[in-house]
């Protein structure tokens, strides 16, 4: 553009100075004109100046004219070509625009995946966290209510051992009736025992599953349904039968149901919580409202 700016003042500047050379000539003419008036002869060479000059005018402006086309045409190529290449720009321009925002959001997508994939490692990280802190938790549960039992058991012991005290002095005073019932007694407390280690060696069992699971494995305790237990009034043992299908129904009296004993029946505390689980050891000894093991679950419910 400022080639053809250049150019175009170099035309204007010609044709500037031919229309000086006309001005001048013109003068001239004019002049000479002035001469013919006085003479036929300078008359005659006037005109043919005149026309010599108007020739040369005319070739002036036609050269000019020339001048011009050729500047105009060079002109409108130039700029043609000048808008080609803008296109060109442009066109080159939008398609690295298209490229630099189609690899913004690229970038953007993978930048929204790797949090997200952050975020679910940490809540990875939270869940694994709390499942370790239950299983801990169990654990300790697991390893107080073994301790439980064995305090249990010893107490058990030494109840054994009182009953068969009182057997023997029983079978030294001849008292049939009262050897019958702590012999009975001494039967029931056995069963009992008998339950216990049973279940002794389901917890500790489960205590060593527990253990040896992962920590992702390990989940609540899901509440477990109650089932009820077989229980004999007549021969008073859990698991064994029902009343009515006691093998000794037949001869016991109703109408007289302590008569295999002189003392009366003392009423034992039950606690039905350690009936529906079986983490739990003994269901007597203690009321359901006093339950160690019930407040030590609930302690845990309560923190989670």
């Amino acid at each position: 553009m400022q080639f053809l700016n250049s150019e175009l003042a170099t035309s204007n500047q010609l044709v500037k100075e031919c229309l000086k050379d006309k001005e001048k000539l013109l003068c001239e003419i004019e002049i000479l004109t002035k001469k013919l008036v006085d003479s036929g002869e300078t008359e005659r060479l006037v005109k043919q100046e005149l026309s010599a000059s108007k020739l040369k005018v005319d070739e002036l402006i036609q050269e000019k004219q020339s001048l011009l086309d050729q500047l105009r045409k060079s002109f409108v190529e130039k700029a043609k070509l000048e808008e080609i290449s803008c296109d060109e720009n442009m066109r080159t321009t939008t398609v690295e625009k298209i490229v630099s925002d189609k690899e913004v959001e690229r970038l953007k997508e993978e930048l929204a995946q790797k949090q997200k994939e952050i975020t679910s490692l940490l809540l990875k990280e939270a869940n694994t966290n709390v499942l370790v802190s239950e299983a801990q938790q169990k654990i300790d549960l697991c390893n107080e209510l073994e301790e439980h039992w064995r305090n249990k058991e010893l107490a058990m012991s030494e109840v054994i051992d009182d009953l068969n005290t009182q057997l023997e002095q029983a079978k030294a005073r001849t008292q049939n009736e009262e050897i019958d019932s702590l012999r009975k007694e001494l039967a029931f407390s056995h069963s009992i025992i008998a339950d216990q280690k049973r279940k002794e060696i389901e917890l500790q069992q489960k205590i060593d599953s527990l253990i040896s699971l992962p920590a992702g494995l390990v989940t609540g305790t899901a509440p477990r349904e109650k089932k009820p237990r077989k229980y004999c009034d007549i021969c008073e043992v859990f698991d064994q039968h029902e009343s009515e299908d006691c093998p000794n129904q037949e001869v016991y009296d109703v109408s007289n149901p302590h008569k295999f004993r002189k003392h009366p029946i003392e009423e034992r505390e039950y606690c039905d919580h350690c009936e529906g689980d079986t983490f739990f050891i003994s269901v007597f000894g203690h009321d359901t409202f006093a339950c160690v093991a019930q407040e030590h679950q609930n302690k845990n419910d309560s923190t989670f």
